[in-house]
This record gives structure tokens, sequence and C-alpha cells, in this order.
């Protein structure tokens, strides 16, 4: 009787994870092919050197925007999917909170983008004529962390098909608009298109989380929401600073890039390269975001059973996909390379660094859900953060410039596997729950 009642809740868990899973994956592989497609095509607009400063000047607004944002997205699913039917008062509480915080940092990051983009241009990047995309990328980076923490508001609730919907649609449109400026009007129209694409993306997040407030009777509250300040400091500042940390690193690293010998062509072939880490990371990532707030809601129900299942079922698939799709693009990625162009074939060595790197960051991801849901951030900011981007940054400093796209892929290979020992030590040291029973 028990063995069933264990298999009939096991199958609860996969049912649910499976949902999210359906809608969140559906939604990557379409948006991922289309994304592909498109960076492709604008690859083969522009020149191997054009397409590197306009990867540069994203990346640049995308750090930003993600710094900026100071985990506000992160934090609304968290406390969302514990508290959506435990306190439907709180949730409210917490959206306004976040709502709140997000137009003011969103307004301080982008006026300060604009104010510090010819120093970014001239003196960092050393590229003066990349002055006019940093500017206008302001507004992209305005509307992203606006639109961060009604994602994230989304995720908490489980939306994964509205999510779908969501990103089908924007990328859909973002992608043609790009593709179409880009071709009339070269890499400015591309820094338009993608200010043009963040405003839309904004505009249809809004309408569809109206919509869900309505299904879940909840609503955004303005009073009262320094009663949340535990939540910001216990949980969204240690995560914001753990991302300040964090997200700057690869651009640091492509900063590396850009002035070592080969230039932007090596920042060209370590992103395309790095292009198919993300293809690694796929399904890990999105079964991490699904389980986080599965998870959060066991945690806010105090259902450990479903807890322990849900995490044990997360790590052994994100552990096999991650091997197995690495393999299969290490064998063919010679000509996937080269479907950016006949150039990009050199960047073979690159790529196998980078699969490498994608299986490590995989477990990571999955192993560490259970320190996100048990709000442990101080503790991973000091253990975890701290020691792995230190040795990351050190390690950009000296490979980078003497072994170009390979040292900053030897790098992220080494301190992702750093990282992966300190959780593994923390996770078995401190698990009260016997996520192994």
């Amino acid at each position: 009787m028990q063995k069933a009642s264990s298999k009939y809740k096991l199958k609860i868990q996969f049912s649910r994870l499976g949902n999210g899973f359906f809608w969140s994956g559906l939604s990557a592989v379409l948006t991922s092919g289309i994304n592909f497609l498109t960076a492709v095509l604008i690859a083969r607009i522009l020149s191997k050197e054009g397409f590197g400063e306009y990867l540069v000047v994203q990346s640049t607004a995308m750090t930003i925007a993600g710094i900026s944002q100071l985990a506000i997205g992160y934090t609304a699913t968290k406390y969302i999917s514990e508290y959506r039917i435990v306190s439907k008062h709180r949730v409210s509480r917490i959206i306004g909170a976040c709502a709140i915080t997000s137009a003011v940092l969103a307004f301080f990051a982008s006026v300060c983008t604009v104010l510090s983009s010819d120093w970014i241009a001239k003196d960092l990047l050393g590229r003066p004529d990349l002055v006019f995309g940093l500017k206008i990328s302001a507004f992209m980076i305005f509307f992203n962390i606006m639109n961060g923490y009604q994602l994230g508001v989304l995720a908490g609730l489980e939306s994964f098909k509205i999510l779908a919907k969501l990103n089908l649609v924007g990328m859909l449109t973002g992608s043609s608009l790009l593709v179409g400026l880009a071709y009339i009007y070269g890499i400015n129209g591309l820094f338009i298109g993608l200010s043009v694409t963040s405003f839309l993306q904004w505009i249809l997040t809004s309408l569809f989380l109206r919509a869900e407030f309505k299904i879940h009777q909840i609503k955004a509250i303005y009073k009262d929401c320094l009663k949340e300040l535990p939540v910001f400091y216990g949980f969204a500042l240690p995560a914001a600073i753990s991302g300040f940390i964090s997200m700057p690193v690869l651009w640091i690293g492509n900063v590396y890039l850009a002035k070592s010998l080969d230039g932007f062509n090596a920042v060209a072939g370590f992103a395309a390269a790095n292009g198919f880490r993300t293809i690694v990371l796929f399904v890990p990532s999105i079964l991490s975001r699904v389980s986080l707030s599965v998870l959060n809601n066991y945690k806010g129900e105090r259902n450990y059973q479903g807890y322990r299942q849900v995490f044990a079922l997360n790590l052994k698939i994100s552990l096999v996909v991650s091997i197995f799709t690495s393999i299969a693009i290490g064998i063919f990625g010679i000509p996937l390379l080269g479907l950016y162009g006949g150039d990009f074939k050199s960047s073979y060595s690159t790529l196998l660094l980078l699969l490498a790197a994608g299986c490590i960051e995989a477990t990571f991801q999955a192993l560490y859900q259970h320190i996100q849901s048990n709000g442990k951030m101080w503790s991973s900011l000091f253990l975890i953060v701290l020691p792995r981007d230190l040795m990351l940054v050190m390690l950009i400093a000296y490979l980078v410039p003497n072994f170009g796209a390979n040292g900053l892929a030897t790098s992220l290979v080494i301190s992702w596997a750093l990282s992966l020992l300190i959780l593994s030590f923390i996770v078995n040291k401190f698990d009260k729950l016997n996520l192994w029973k």
C-alpha cells in the first residue's frame, strides 16, 4: 500500500514538472531556434567584426540590466510560489514592493547608461563609434528591468503556458524587426531594434499579467510595502550582490578578448561556440526554473516528501541530458560552427571546452535549487559566488591574453568545477531534509 502511494506521489511530481517543462520547453525550443537563425542572419548581413561589435554592445546592456534588477524577478518567483496559496495578501504586497523597486532601478540604470556611454565606448572598449549604440541601449535596459519582475511573478504563479506565449510572440516580433533593421540600416538599426523590442515585450507582459491576477484573485498592493523589507535584505540583496559580482565577469572576458590579438574576431568566435553551451544548458535551465517554483510551493505547504522527489528528479535529468547533449554537439561541432560562416570553424577547440563547462554548470544549477529554496543567499554569496568569480577573473586576466578564446573557455571550466565542489560540500553538510533518502 505504501509503495503504491509512493508511486502515485512520484507520478504527481512528474506531471507537475512535466506540465511546466512542456510549455517552457516548447517556448525555449522555438525561441532558441529563432534566436539562432537571427544570429546567423545578422552575422551574414554584417561582417564578422560588425557582428562582434553588436554582441559587445548587447552584452554590455544585458549586463547593466541584469545587475540593476537587483534580483527582483528572482525574488518575486521565490516568495510568490511559496505564499500564493497560504497568504494571498502577502503575495499582493510583495508584487507591489517589486513593482515600485523595479521602476526606481530602471530609471537610474538607464540614466547612468546614457551618462557613462562615452566612457564605456572610448576608454573601456576603445571604440568611440559605439557611443550611439550604448546610448540607445538605455531604453532597452529600462524596459528589460521593468519586464523582469513581471516575468518573475508569472513564474511564481506557475503560469508557464502564458510565459511560453510571451516568449514566442516576443521572439517572432523582435527577430523580424532586428533582421529587417540590420539589412536596411546596418548595426545602428540593430541597436534601435533592441530597444523597440524590449518596449513591446513589456507592454505584452503587462497585459497577460493583469489577466493572471484576476484568475488567482491577487493584485499589486503598494500600501505597507515596508513590511516586506526582510524579503529584500534577506534574499534579494545577497542575490543581487551575487549577480553584481557574477554578471560582469563574462563581459570582462569579452573586453579582454576584444583587446587581444584577434580582437572582435575572437569575440565573435567565442560567442558562436558559447551559443552551443547554452543548448547544453537548455533542458537543465528549464527544469531548474520550473522546479524552483514547485520546490518553494512545497516548502510553503511543508510537503517535504514532494520537495525531495522534485529535487532528485531535477538533478538526475539535468545531469544525464547535459552529458548526452554535449556529446552530440561535440561530434557535429565543426559543421555546426560553419553555419555562422567558414572562418568560425576554427573555434572548435573553444567549443569543446565550453561543452565541458556546460555539463558542470548544469549539475550546479540542479544542486543550487536547495540553496535558493531555503533562502541561504548570504551563505551562497560568501562561500560559493565570491570564490568562484575571484578565481574566474584571475584566470581570465592570465589566460585570455595568452590563449584568446580558448583561455576564456578554460577559465569557465575551472571556475565552475570549483563552485560545484564547494556547493556539493555545503548541500551535504547542512542537509536537514534527507535529500538523498
